[in-house]
């Protein structure tokens, strides 16, 4: 992993590149290369997401001292490569980064960041509707997450986005890879769909897993019955997303609406919200 290390902050290093631009608005992105048994792998984020460090350093390293003393066991064990890391692909300056193992291994399969609570995208919302109608499972579904304390604790307050699958008193199953609402399959979006028949890149609805901690809901043979006065709310890509089985349930009270439009960043993603 490329650092930038100045005293006791550490920073991920990252090269700033052209993304796709829309009519004569340029995009700009940041690009951050990790190395995965030594094979590099690359990762973009527009250029003015700002916290996408805090999600690699909180995945890996929760306290910031376990960081710095990796670094320094890596350092004494002779394990740090100095690399020059260009800025900017549009001009020939470059600055110092290192290149720290993180002592970390993972599973086969098992994701190694979980990119989706931090996408970056920017949107219009919906927040009429649902003064009105209830919420509709297979929407797009905004809320704050100020009631929520497992992401309170480890984001603060913040708006989420996941795919509605669950009102007050629908009984919910994850059954390997689709979700059954009410004792039949969910229906109400082409993801659910999608997701049930593996069709690339969808790979399907996993269930919680007992000997991982963080879960909470979901797990193999228990449906759970949605509360009143809340929803439970999932990601369309289970296998890399931190939703509802981690952190329960959304309160009513912190539904925001319905996604209309992305309006930045100017990538493939720009568009109607689906």
């Amino acid at each position: 992993m490329p650092l930038v290390i100045r005293g006791d902050k550490v920073s991920l290093a990252y090269t700033l590149k052209n993304g796709r631009s829309w009519l004569v608005l340029p995009a700009r992105v940041k690009e951050y290369t990790f190395y995965v048994d030594g094979a590099p792998a690359s990762v973009q984020v527009p250029a003015d997401f700002g916290d996408f460090d805090d999600v690699v350093f909180d995945t890996y390293f929760p306290d910031r001292s376990a960081l710095l003393a990796q670094i320094q066991r890596a350092g004494q064990a002779g394990q740090i490569e100095e690399v020059s890391q260009k800025l900017d692909e549009n001009n020939n300056g470059v600055y110092e980064a290192l290149r720290v193992p993180l002592g970390r291994t993972v599973r086969r399969g098992e994701p190694i960041v979980r990119f989706d609570i931090m996408t970056g995208d920017q949107l219009f919302v919906d927040r009429v509707s649902y003064n009105f109608v209830r919420p509709t499972v297979g929407q797009g579904f905004v809320f704050r997450t100020d009631n929520i304390p497992d992401i309170q604790r480890a984001f603060g307050s913040q708006y989420f986005i996941k795919r509605l699958v669950g009102v007050p008193g629908d009984s919910i199953e994850m059954k390997e890879p689709r979700i059954y609402r009410n004792g039949a399959p969910i229906t109400g979006s082409a993801a659910f769909e999608l997701n049930a028949g593996r069709v690339s890149p969808y790979r399907g609805y996993f269930n919680a897993l007992h000997e991982d901690t963080r879960y909470n809901l979901l797990f193999k043979g228990e449906p759970i019955v949605v509360p009143d006065y809340s929803y439970l709310a999932l990601g369309d890509n289970s296998g890399n997303s931190f939703d509802g089985r981690f952190w329960g349930y959304v309160p009513a009270k912190d539904v925001v609406g319905r996604p209309l439009f992305i309006y930045y960043p100017f990538t493939r993603r720009w568009g109607p919200a689906k």
